[in-house]
């Protein structure tokens, strides 16, 4: 049966959001901002056409009220427009993801494009002229040499990293839950995971499947393959075994001890050191109503050299952590919105009924805490996967658990 070209559209647009999003564009620039026309034209014939007018009147009127302490109109109306670019973006996701979008082929042919890809990337990195394009070197913790991290075509490893999460938990659920084929694609995110080496994401996803499991204890113990979880558990401690004995000061577990100690770079940049950054900032300003968009490259920098005590800093400065950075930019109002909207939302879809789902909010919702930024939109697309509720009904909870049990579940 031949494809409609919605569908096919949808496919393109989805690989470019996945893979070549900010490829050969200048830094901060996104494909799917250029599109933003396409976008609102496409909202404008939808029912969240009226979210999103809701959304730009209440950040116009907010706007204007920071513009009477900030004062640096350019600079704010250049991030007013990005933020209104990625609301457009993320509404038009949620409305078509939501009205039949085939999600299953889709991260299909994004497994079969990140097999080619990392085929491609793998050459790169024996080619040092090359190399740059899909592989990140940059210094990440104290004492730890630079190597290559995976970045495919995107712009940061750690970025290519939050990328794979919605489309690994798809696989990994349908491996453990309905005992679905390894498969090369599976493989290929597992193996993309590993080489992109963002400690943030791998933690997130291994603390979210636990907890996914200890929420559901009840239903998933009988559904679980337990011989998978003993070998993997196994084959673990065999690799953390053999790595202490003949590599004991790898990147891993030198990582490791750093960000226990304290003396890892990214990680306390990318939480305790971003709360503190953007709550000394707002409180310097308006500790309600923070700062205002695009403020922080203006008013913050002197103060981020003194904190870091640095001599010199190349570059924009920014928070690389969403929470913080929406307490920086819009002050505790802007806490108290974000987070009655994601309860709002959660209890609104019953985000608990669809194991999926659930496995996605609780990645994120950590994962908020310990990087990203306002205008991550890959962020926004995990939240969107993971408030949508016609995704993969095949993970459905009432599906794993007795019927009878269901009834009085979803009445708890």
């Amino acid at each position: 049966m031949r494809q409609q070209p919605s569908h096919i559209l949808f496919i393109v647009i989805g690989v470019i959001y996945f893979f070549f999003n900010s490829f050969l564009l200048p830094e901060g620039l996104l494909y799917t901002t250029l599109l933003t026309p396409f976008f609102l034209v496409n909202l404008l014939q939808r029912k969240e056409a009226g979210i999103y007018a809701g959304f730009f009147l209440f950040t116009l009127i907010l706007g204007i009220v920071q513009y009477t302490y900030t004062g640096h109109l350019m600079a704010y109306m250049k991030s007013f427009i990005l933020l209104q670019c990625a609301a457009i973006f993320i509404l038009n996701a949620y409305a078509v993801i939501n009205n039949g979008a085939d999600l299953q082929r889709l991260f299909k042919v994004l497994g079969s494009f990140n097999l080619v890809l990392m085929g491609i990337s793998i050459v790169f990195l024996f080619i040092p002229a090359l190399r740059h394009w899909t592989w990140w070197e940059l210094a990440i913790s104290e004492g730890i040499a630079v190597f290559p991290r995976l970045k495919m075509f995107t712009y940061e490893a750690s970025y290519y990293s939050l990328l794979i999460v919605p489309v690994f938990c798809y696989y990994f659920l349908r491996k453990v839950l309905l005992n679905g084929n390894w498969g090369l694609a599976f493989v290929g995110f597992i193996i993309g995971l590993m080489l992109s080496f963002s400690l943030g994401v791998l933690g997130g996803l291994l603390l979210s499947i636990f907890l996914l499991y200890a929420f559901n204890l009840n239903e998933l113990r009988k559904t679980i393959n337990l011989n998978y979880v003993g070998l993997s558990v196994v084959v673990l401690l065999a690799i953390t075994v053999v790595a202490f004995k003949f590599y004991p000061d790898n990147p891993l577990f030198h990582r490791i001890s750093n960000i226990s100690k304290g003396r890892d770079t990214s990680a306390r940049g990318r939480t305790f050191d971003s709360f503190e950054i953007a709550w000394d900032l707002a409180k310097m300003n308006n500790k309600w109503l923070g700062i205002g968009l695009g403020q922080l490259k203006l008013i913050g920098r002197n103060y981020i050299i003194q904190y870091y005590s640095y001599n010199n800093m190349v570059g924009d400065v920014r928070i690389p952590n969403a929470v913080a950075e929406t307490l920086n930019i819009y002050g505790i109002t802007g806490i108290v919105v974000r987070f009655s909207i994601i309860i709002y939302l959660f209890i609104k879809t019953r985000v608990w009924q669809n194991y999926y789902r659930l496995l996605l909010f609780i990645f994120v919702f950590i994962y908020q805490f310990t990087g990203s930024f306002l205008f991550n939109i890959v962020e926004y697309m995990i939240w969107v996967l993971a408030f949508s509720p016609s995704v993969f009904p095949q993970f459905n909870r009432h599906h794993f658990i007795k019927e009878q049990d269901y009834e009085s579940a979803i009445h708890k």
